[in-house]
């Protein structure tokens, strides 16, 4: 039965993996539509200010209506992109309290961060760990128990990723927009 549990228990682990392994592509996407948004930010910054400095009589209108419709798409695509990166954040670090859900007197003697974290000392841990392996309910139990939780887990990166998955749509409509908009601002006479 352990060895069937075990397969299961990384069965999971490769669910978050995969999870991880999207976010990171998607990453990569949004960092492809950073780039060159930011740099017609840039240039169309340096060509506003050029313009306020050649023409003593202001700016004209026509300029002042596109450069306020490239600000506020630039401001979407900044919030867009602050989203996705929150959603990669909490991806990638899930804040999961399980305390609820098995209690917080649970020690596990398979979960890396219970033994470094609560157990004292390698003796306590040899002894959790010697009394789980000759009681084998005892060793099934943290076995399920890890299961839950790791399914947990997946389940809440999996949730982030399905979000960010809805983001790019729009981050690259907005990314688009965007840059033709500051196209057409630095095409104007």
């Amino acid at each position: 039965m352990q060895e069937q549990l075990f397969k299961q228990l990384n069965y999971i682990h490769e669910y978050i993996n995969r999870a991880d392994n999207k976010m990171h592509i998607l990453l990569g996407f949004h960092f492809l539509l950073i780039a060159p948004v930011v740099k017609r930010a840039n240039e169309v910054f340096s060509y506003f200010l050029r313009s306020l400095n050649y023409q003593s009589s202001g700016i004209d209108p026509s300029k002042c209506i596109f450069l306020g419709i490239f600000f506020v798409f630039l401001i979407l695509f900044a919030y867009f992109e602050g989203k996705f990166l929150y959603l990669f954040y909490r991806t990638l670090l899930p804040d999961l309290s399980t305390e609820d859900k098995v209690g917080t007197d649970y020690k596990s003697v398979i979960f890396w961060g219970h033994i470094a974290w609560k157990y004292r000392d390698l003796n306590e841990f040899r002894s959790a760990l010697e009394k789980a392996i000759k009681d084998e309910n005892i060793y099934e139990d943290d076995i399920i128990t890890q299961i839950y939780i790791n399914s947990l887990i997946a389940s809440h990166k999996f949730e982030k990723v399905q979000k960010a998955y809805t983001l790019l749509p729009w981050s690259i409509v907005i990314a688009v927009i965007t840059y033709l908009i500051g196209n057409l601002i630095l095409a104007l006479p």
